[in-house]
């Protein structure tokens, strides 16, 4: 037997057994890419729309990932506008309009297959979160789709080509997050259909309730009626995700209103700017720690937490910098963004535990082997098959 090329066989096998740790921050691959993208249009011209904003991105891209992703994201959808006006007085507005419906329609029954297939079989558990906002920006899609065919009845065209700018560019967002949740989906140990669904729900509900009552205890307190309002607003969108049985986003979501009426309640008016940074920097240490062992989680990716918790210290980063009067409201959003992200936190271990807790009975078999044994079964295999064999 030649030991080398055996060896050289185990090694491809064992390959595969290295963590996912070891791979490119998704977040980063996220905002790189679209960054890299936008250099086009925005790269040493800097009267483009929104400038600002993708400079912003490119300093902050390696600190902030995620922030700058979802930053960057704002200068693509300028640039899908522009484009689609750009076709529309060349080509004429009800021409674009007919084809873009039509586009439109045929990439979201693509990607609501998909989805489809996806969910059908077992999903891991960052798969599942980046399935869920995927699946949610298809949503907004459609909702976007539906409105711009009801102008375009009422021939209000202009209306109709704004509508469908924003139905694309919900596309665009769920093709980015589906091809993330694909490949996380390779990762990790899974969980079926019946744990997301009943262990989901059973998490979504209880969230509901606790936020529900905290907000009614703010309403009650007289104290901040702006985040009451948030707060309620964000609620009812946990109610609407609950009907639909997205569950992973009813949890967040209701999450996030109680932390805000969390916030509300406990709001104590800051005397000056050097205090409100102080206290920004308290809560700032606070949720670090809360997060530091989330975070350090191969088998979540909690992208909605880390979007939270990056623009606290944005806010914060800023507050520090910027004049007295606006460090005041920068800090004081920076508190509010560790607070949801905190509380989030909290909700998605809660989440993910009581999944893992459900009836896994209706798993296939190769489901229920641990993580990390099918290669190594692989490994042994090689060995006992190549086991006196001549080369």
């Amino acid at each position: 037997m030649n030991i080398k090329k055996l060896l050289y066989l185990l090694v491809i096998v064992i390959i595969s057994i290295v963590p996912a740790a070891s791979e490119e921050n998704i977040f980063y691959d996220l905002s790189s890419k679209e960054i890299s993208e936008l250099s086009f249009y925005y790269q040493n011209n800097s009267t483009f729309p929104l400038n600002e904003f993708y400079t912003q991105s490119s300093e902050y891209s390696k600190e902030y990932p995620f922030y700058t992703y979802n930053l960057a994201l704002k200068c693509r959808r300028i640039v899908m506008k522009m484009d689609m006006n750009d076709m529309a007085s060349v080509h004429g507005t009800k021409i674009v309009i007919d084809d873009t419906f039509d586009e439109i329609e045929s990439k979201n029954n693509e990607i609501d297959e998909q989805l489809a297939g996806l969910s059908e079989n077992n999903l891991s558990f960052s798969g599942m979160e980046w399935f869920s906002l995927a699946e949610n920006e298809i949503e907004e899609s459609r909702r976007y789709f539906s409105i711009s065919q009801e102008h375009y009845d009422n021939g209000n065209f202009n209306d109709t080509l704004e509508t469908l700018i924003e139905s694309n560019f919900a596309i665009y967002k769920a093709e980015n997050l589906l091809n993330v949740a694909k490949h996380k989906n390779n990762e990790s140990s899974k969980i079926n259909h019946i744990q997301s669904i009943e262990g989901g729900e059973e998490t979504a509900s209880k969230w509901i309730q606790v936020a529900d009552e905290q907000i009614k205890i703010l309403s009650e307190s007289g104290n901040r009626k702006d985040i009451l309002a948030s707060s309620e607003n964000i609620l009812e969108t946990a109610k609407q995700h609950y009907s639909a049985e997205r569950y992973y986003l009813a949890t967040m979501n209701a999450a996030e209103a109680k932390a805000l009426a969390d916030f509300g309640i406990d709001y104590k008016r800051v005397v000056g700017h050097k205090e409100a940074i102080r206290s920004a920097e308290k809560q700032m240490e606070n949720t670090n720690a809360s997060l530091s062992s989330l975070l350090g989680n191969p088998e979540i990716d909690a992208p909605i937490i880390v979007l939270h918790f990056e623009s606290a210290k944005i806010r914060l980063e800023e507050s520090r910098i910027k004049d007295s009067t606006s460090s005041i409201p920068l800090a004081d959003i920076s508190i509010r963004n560790a607070f949801i992200a905190k509380e989030q936190a909290n909700a998605i271990v809660e989440f993910k535990n009581t999944i893992e807790t459900i009836d896994s009975s209706s798993q296939s078999e190769p489901e229920l082997i641990p993580l990390g044994l099918s290669p190594l079964i692989g490994a042994i295999a090689i060995l006992i098959m190549f086991r006196g064999k001549k080369w």
